[in-house]
């Protein structure tokens, strides 16, 4: 029975993934700091789940959310792009520094995979419908610059591990560095 560490549990999409994780047979983790979920979302998994009130920023928290889970699905965001081009630092502190914590965090734990909600708001304005990863970026807010240190560029580097070209970024780069797995989840809402 594997264990999985979900950020940002209390989000619509935090709490089905753990509907479904715990639906399949494993062990639930979450961790939220309600500035954007809902307690409502885990009330009727709250008895099946270890959870934690805490924070990206929180490296000791995350430290121990991650000890002994085997992967990590990392939801946690601040999400709002009006709210990003009003306040860019505390868009950037959690989408990018908080999420460097946590690849620390899941690295020191030694977790076999982190999976990383990115957004479609990186490719910008453009109508072509469904976004896809090879597609140009054009970040027009803070939020979706912060969300695209996640998403891979496909002209940065090599993806050695799976020997095809790959989009590979910041992120997924210092998580490679680190020495984790990174897979990417892109929403298609900002």
């Amino acid at each position: 029975m594997a264990t999985h560490l979900i950020t940002g549990i209390a989000g619509f999409i935090g709490s089905a993934l753990a509907r479904a994780v715990l639906a399949q047979g494993d062990k639930v983790r979450g961790i939220d700091n309600f500035s954007t979920g809902r307690r409502e979302n885990l009330t009727e998994i709250l008895h099946q789940i270890d959870f934690r009130q805490a924070d990206l920023l929180d490296h000791a928290a995350l430290q121990d959310a991650c000890r002994g889970v085997d992967f990590v699905f990392h939801e946690a965001a601040l999400p709002s792009v009006p709210k990003s081009v009003l306040d860019p630092v505390a868009s950037n502190r959690v989408n990018v520094d908080g999420t460097l914590n946590l690849l620390v965090a899941a690295r020191d734990a030694k977790v076999k995979r982190v999976v990383y909600a990115a957004s479609s708001s990186a490719y910008g304005d453009t109508p072509t419908l469904p976004k896809r990863e090879e597609m140009t970026t054009n970040p027009i807010s803070p939020y979706a610059v912060a969300k695209l240190a996640g998403i891979p560029n496909p002209n940065t580097v090599r993806d050695i591990e799976y020997g095809r070209d790959a989009q590979l970024s910041n992120v997924k780069a210092v998580a490679q560095a680190l020495g984790l797995r990174l897979e990417l989840v892109e929403q298609t809402s900002a």
